[in-house]
């Protein structure tokens, strides 16, 4: 009679905790030693906080039986845990340590950046949020990208005139010289790779410089005059206009109007006809875009000489030969 001893089976390696990002593939590994004979037979179990049950190579699992478990997409499966059964035909079954899963994400946007215009020397703020799904874990950080072309970006160095460029809301003190420049927000966890949010258009307007004031205009009360100005404005932003018109040498100022004596009120160059009657009044051009304040011109002064008339006509002379 031959005795034949099996085991004792001892755990060698314990399966450790894996934190992963959703939708990765991974792999629990342990091993256990047998000092008899026997053959060793494998199987792991998972515990979804509901009890121990053995899994199957079925869906995400492969491996079951051996001492290798693959899990091929772990989402859905944050905070389970699993162990690894070893038992012989004689031996009393040994088990591992549990590991337990920790899955991060899958991140997504809950708020993109918009699109921004103002004027040239201002300051813009640029939100963003991003979130991991309900059920899983992970820490969002963040980083601020820039690009000229929307096809090449980079990371945004914290410095003037940037600042928050690793939080969710990041300031631009001044945006002079910056038309045109895209923003993104990136988010990501300890193990999951950025994701980006949808692109926010910088546009600048202005500034607005006045580079021709209105030259004081003098002639004949028949007659018509003209005023122009130049403001110019190298960024984006439509030019709007309005001219004024003082009666009182400067010290109340309003509105024109097109109408039968005055024409181009609402451009660069106003004209009159005829200036009868406004001898002394003062006129100046006020200018302006969507989001740069009003910029105004020098004053000019309109001089109208006449009407004449004679106060005294010639008489008839006769006279003796």
């Amino acid at each position: 009679m031959t005795l034949t001893v099996e085991g004792p089976l001892t755990v060698t390696t314990h399966p450790t905790p894996v934190t992963t990002c959703s939708g990765e593939a991974v792999t629990f590994s342990a091993a256990v030693s047998n000092a008899g004979a026997g053959t060793m037979s494998y199987v792991w179990q998972e515990n979804d906080g509901s009890g121990w049950s053995n899994l199957s190579d079925a869906g995400v699992y492969s491996g079951t039986t051996t001492t290798t478990l693959s899990i091929s997409d772990v989402s859905g499966l944050y905070g389970r845990c699993y162990r690894m059964r070893t038992t012989t035909s004689e031996c009393t079954e040994v088990f591992t340590n549990e590991a337990c899963l920790t899955v991060e994400g899958p991140i997504s946007f809950t708020d993109h950046p918009d699109d921004i215009t103002q004027c040239s020397g201002e300051s813009v703020i640029f939100v963003g949020s991003a979130g991991v799904a309900a059920g899983t874990s992970g820490t969002i950080s963040y980083q601020w990208q820039i690009s000229s072309d929307g096809l090449n970006w980079s990371n945004i160095p914290n410095g003037a005139p940037y600042s928050g460029v690793t939080n969710d809301t990041l300031t631009i003190t001044n945006v002079a010289g910056l038309n045109g420049q895209r923003y993104r927000l990136t988010a990501r966890t300890a193990e999951c790779n950025p994701v980006e949010s949808d692109p926010a258009r910088l546009t600048v307007e202005g500034p607005l410089t006045v580079t021709s004031n209105p030259s004081d205009w003098s002639t004949c009360s028949d007659k018509e005059a003209f005023f122009a100005a130049k403001v110019s404005n190298p960024g984006e932003g439509y030019v709007e206009y309005q001219w004024l018109v003082s009666t009182d040498g400067g010290s109340t100022w309003g509105l024109i109007n097109n109408d039968s004596i005055y024409n181009g009120s609402k451009t660069d160059t106003l004209s009159i006809s005829p200036v009868a009657g406004k001898g002394g009044y003062m006129y100046k051009l006020q200018a302006w875009t969507g989001t740069c304040d009003t910029v105004e011109t020098a004053a000019a002064t309109l001089s109208v000489e006449g009407p004449l008339e004679f106060t005294d006509e010639p008489d008839d002379i006769t006279v003796c030969a």
